[in-house]
């Protein structure tokens, strides 16, 4: 399944990217959405989106397990189409690309891109990519 890491510092900054993102999913698409715990909610402008929260901690250290059984529980119950998944500031980008490259997950997740800080940002750009790697 085609996979997005948000994984911007600020908070704010994040939650504009996966708002836009689920703002520009083609009609019809169900897509999952992994989220850090967070003050700021973001509701599902569909049934076709399917969002959870993941137990505080660094997704690749303390929160490894947690993080996991979340986005495996995730996967299991939405079925998506693609998926956006997003790390807090203080997680390890490159730690998770690769625990998603093993084979716990390989099978089942295709990332398709990472977005940080030093990264421009285009929701039309990366929706499509989302959903043009499902199809």
């Amino acid at each position: 399944m085609p996979t997005l890491i948000i994984a911007r510092r600020a908070l704010r900054s994040r939650t504009e990217a996966i708002t836009a993102l689920l703002q520009h999913r083609p009609a019809g698409a169900r897509w999952a959405v992994l989220l850090q715990p967070r003050l700021m909610p973001i509701e599902p402008d569909s049934s076709d989106v399917s969002i959870q929260s993941t137990p505080p901690g660094c997704a690749c250290c303390v929160g490894n397990v947690p993080f996991r059984v979340a986005l495996t529980r995730l996967i299991r119950d939405s079925h998506p189409d693609g998926l956006i998944v997003e790390l807090g500031g203080s997680d390890h980008l490159e730690q998770v690309q690769r625990m998603f490259a093993d084979p716990w997950f390989s099978n089942v997740i295709e990332l398709v891109d990472s977005v940080d800080d030093d990264r421009a940002f285009n929701a039309i750009a990366l929706g499509r990519r989302l959903s043009s790697a499902a199809a």
